[in-house]
């Protein structure tokens, strides 16, 4: 996770997604408890089962399962793979980014540039 800068791995067992160990399970489950981090399984720590969404589903749909489930990352599974995983930030930044589009359209609609 360090290498890679991320906040999160997707635990795969026979190239099928099963679990997701993010920083706060290292922290809370590992850290917290007093385990050495080179004899923890990660088993011990990943979160499962997985919640996981289809690639074709929208925007809402993510929101809601997020909401819902209290995650802050989704993986996306297409045909039974592991495609993708979407991030509350990335959802934070896309909704910044679609209210900038409307905002430079209303200005324009109403003259001023």
């Amino acid at each position: 996770m360090l290498e890679k800068s991320v906040g999160s791995v997707i635990i795969l067992e026979n190239d099928e997604p099963i679990g997701i160990v993010t920083e706060a399970d290292l922290i809370h489950r590992v850290i917290a408890k007093g385990k050495d981090p080179n004899q923890t399984s990660v088993k011990e720590v990943m979160t499962q089962p997985l919640i996981t969404i289809g690639s074709n589903a929208s925007v809402g749909e993510v929101e809601e399962k997020m909401t819902r489930h209290g995650i802050e990352r989704l993986p996306v599974i297409e045909d039974g793979k592991l495609v993708g995983i979407i991030s509350e930030q990335e959802l934070t930044q896309w909704h910044a980014k679609e209210f900038e589009k409307v905002k430079r359209k209303l200005q324009l609609l109403s003259g001023k540039n």
